[in-house]
């Protein structure tokens, strides 16, 4: 039987750990907003790239093979190799996250015939990476999860090195992100999106309404600036692959969270329960302890009396 020391530091132990579980349900809820936040603003500014791209292929079709690597509309890397950047985490209680979007790509690079011969996979978060050792992909480079807004830049930009070394090399044929995308509450998807190739014919043939009456123009060089378009829609990809992962991830603690607080506040109700109950038990011991001295007092109180007078 547990004794009431016992019982009470486990209580303590309890309301700690709901103090912390608390705090990081708070982190993880406003880490959520900030990432969403983030993901609408890009919206605005990949709507800005993509009006000049269309704007650019509008007139001039597509720039000359050699100069864009240009086939059948679409950006290819020249190589016959697959990269795969897999979105994960770094750290744990986000319940299934990592094994969906491990399985998930796993899943489809399978079925698009990729090996890890051939596939170059990265990954984002030591518990996806883990994950994919595990399925038999050989991770060749591994990159902490950014931690904040401002973090997101400097992972892209490391992504992007990768993506150019592998240009470089004439070995990247197509690049895919593998990502967590949030739904309502808890609930996300696995989302793949192929950043390389780029279809352009998609921008050509588009017809949006400009938002104003004015002709578009340029004055810089066509090449350069489709190259430069380009280049952001890339980082754009990149950027709504990092902060949809971030979001999900956040949701997904932020369940877990809730879950184990509701858990840690069950088991202090049981454990209050519990306490009351033993020292209950223990006061009405020490009642009966004492009513039974009274009682074996009142007995021998008229034996001591007859004593006395004999």
């Amino acid at each position: 039987m547990k004794t009431l020391e016992g019982i009470h530091r486990k209580i303590e132990n309890a309301e700690k750990l709901l103090a912390t579980v608390k705090t990081m349900k708070t982190l993880a809820a406003a880490n959520v907003k900030q990432y969403e936040k983030a993901v609408e603003a890009l919206e605005h500014f990949n709507r800005t790239v993509e009006m000049g791209l269309e704007a650019v292929l509008k007139d001039i079709g597509f720039p000359d093979q050699a100069a864009a690597q240009v086939v059948a509309g679409q950006i290819f890397g020249g190589g016959p190799s697959v990269l795969a950047v897999v979105f994960g985490s770094d750290h744990g209680f986000v319940g299934r996250f990592n094994d969906e979007i491990t399985s998930f790509a796993s899943k489809v690079l399978r079925e698009a015939g990729q090996d890890a011969r051939h596939c170059h996979v990265i990954s984002v978060g030591e518990q996806a990476a883990s994950r994919l050792a595990f399925n038999d992909w050989f991770v060749k480079k591994r990159f902490s999860v950014p931690n904040s807004i401002a973090g997101i830049d400097q992972l892209i930009r490391e992504i992007l090195y990768e993506i150019e070394a592998l240009r470089t090399e004439k070995e990247l044929g197509q690049a895919w992100l593998f990502y967590n995308k949030p739904v309502l509450g808890a609930r996300m998807f696995q989302e793949m999106e192929m950043i390389i190739p780029i279809d352009l014919t998609k921008y050509r043939d588009r017809r949006s309404v400009w938002p104003n009456r004015r002709i578009p123009v340029y004055t810089i060089d066509k090449g350069h600036l489709l190259s430069a378009l380009i280049q952001q829609e890339i980082y754009i990809s990149l950027y709504r692959g990092v902060a949809f992962s971030l979001a999900a991830e956040n949701s997904a603690r932020l369940a877990t969270m809730q879950a184990a607080s509701r858990n840690i506040e069950e088991l202090l109700d049981e454990s209050w329960a519990e306490y009351r109950q033993q020292r209950q038990g223990m006061i009405t011991n020490e009642i009966l302890d004492i009513a039974a001295g009274a009682t074996a007092l009142e007995e021998q109180s008229p034996n001591s009396v007859i004593g006395n007078n004999g």
